[in-house]
């Protein structure tokens, strides 16, 4: 389902789909995501549960990711604007971020292991069944802050200028290797980052949150860049909410053609077009795809389409086809595991992180991070047949296997 929320200037919106593998399998989706507006600060989250037998609650973990998101924010967004008098203020909540995120998550998690008891919970963490990863994006008055544990693509950009990456990549990763939530000193892991006007990143125009299962569909990173360089332009040029609405069924398109993993993504556009909507009546949570209970006007909002969407969707199935073979490639997330820097006031660093519960835990083992298994592909259809559509400037499917 997908969700559109509009406040103010600044609209964000989004979708997900289930994964292919998944399907086959009858699992879950593992993704969460979500949006609010809290005074003038708008924010967004995504969140990929693990998945696999050690993880078996990681789309409940993934949900209380994102609401310990809009929890921790809570105590950002009453710092006002990135003011010199509130500048201390707001080094110090954000800081203060990546421990308040995990602590609101395992509070949650601790919450349902009390209320929802399993056998398999009987181990010396539990918290570990419901690993996730976590994005969050903030955007204030002349300030913007990024947080990043685990995998994932966070993508930002100013007005006139080419997306980049607010953040770097995790460094020392192997595979599918990737923090987690659920690592016992998980804040030292989070990557964060601040930037305070007159910075261009202080006041994006566009940013895209997603789980790795959309990256890992493309062939290389350069054409997952060309896909959200597109969708940046469709938001710009005719909304949030226009462009979302074929997102869902665009998302399991490429899920079934790529990774074959759960896709979730979210937009943030400061455009001039973006909100020229309607106003948001309340915030928007999803779990997945099935959202939380809305109010009526909420659901209205939600599901009023242009139409253009259906335009966009036919076009979206037939622009990649001649794009190249695409393949679901294992490549390393390469990111540091020393303790980020946060608008010059660094986090704490830990001297002795504590690892994950292994098999056989050894005393001066360095942290590990938690290692995914990797779903089974799906056949991948050779072709998509081409539907009659405008020619708009759409972001292709992967192109099919040969």
């Amino acid at each position: 389902m997908t969700e559109i929320s509009i406040a103010r200037t600044a609209t964000f919106g989004g979708a997900s789909a289930r994964g292919a593998s998944h399907i086959r399998r009858n699992k879950p989706n593992q993704d969460a995501r979500g949006g609010w507006r809290c005074g003038q600060w708008t924010i967004i989250a995504v969140s990929d549960g693990h998945g696999g037998e050690p993880y078996f609650r990681s789309d409940r973990g993934s949900r209380f990711a994102v609401e310990a998101v809009r929890e921790a924010f809570m105590a950002l967004s009453a710092g006002g604007s990135a003011g010199a008098a509130d500048r201390d203020h707001l080094g110090a909540e954000i800081a203060a971020l990546p421990a308040r995120i995990v602590a609101c998550w395992r509070a949650a998690v601790t919450s349902d292991i009390r209320s929802d008891s399993d056998p398999r919970l009987m181990v010396a963490d539990p918290h570990v069944a419901y690993g996730a990863t976590c994005i969050a994006a903030a955007f204030g008055p002349g300030v913007s802050v990024f947080a990043q544990l685990g995998d994932g693509d966070l993508l930002a950009a100013a007005a006139g200028e080419d997306l980049t990456k607010p953040l770097p990549d995790d460094e020392g990763l192997e595979g599918e290797q990737t923090y987690s939530l659920c690592h016992l000193d998980a804040p030292a892991y989070f990557r964060t980052k601040s930037f305070v006007a007159p910075h261009p990143l202080a006041g994006p125009e566009f940013v895209m949150a997603s789980s790795d299962g959309l990256s890992k569909s493309f062939a290389e990173d350069s054409q997952f860049f060309d896909v959200a360089r597109r969708w940046r332009s469709l938001v710009a040029q005719n909304g949030v909410e226009a462009t979302c609405g074929d997102l869902e069924t665009w998302l399991a398109r490429c899920s079934e053609m790529g990774s074959g993993d759960d896709n979730t993504l979210m937009f943030y556009s400061a455009a001039a077009n973006a909100g020229a909507f309607a106003p948001m009546a309340q915030p928007t949570v999803v779990h997945g795809g099935a959202p939380m209970p809305l109010a009526p006007s909420v659901a209205a909002t939600v599901r009023s389409g242009s139409g253009f969407g259906v335009l966009a969707l036919a076009a979206l199935l037939g622009a990649g086809i001649g794009a190249g073979a695409i393949y679901y490639f294992m490549k390393s997330r390469e990111t540091v595991a020393a303790a980020p820097q946060v608008a010059g006031s660094p986090l704490p660093t830990v001297s002795s992180p504590e690892p994950l519960p292994t098999n056989s835990p050894s005393e001066n083992a360095p942290p590990q991070p938690v290692e995914l298994s990797v779903p089974a592909k799906g056949p991948s259809p050779r072709g998509i047949p081409v539907p009659a559509a405008p020619a708009l400037p759409v972001p292709p499917l992967p192109a099919a296997e040969k």
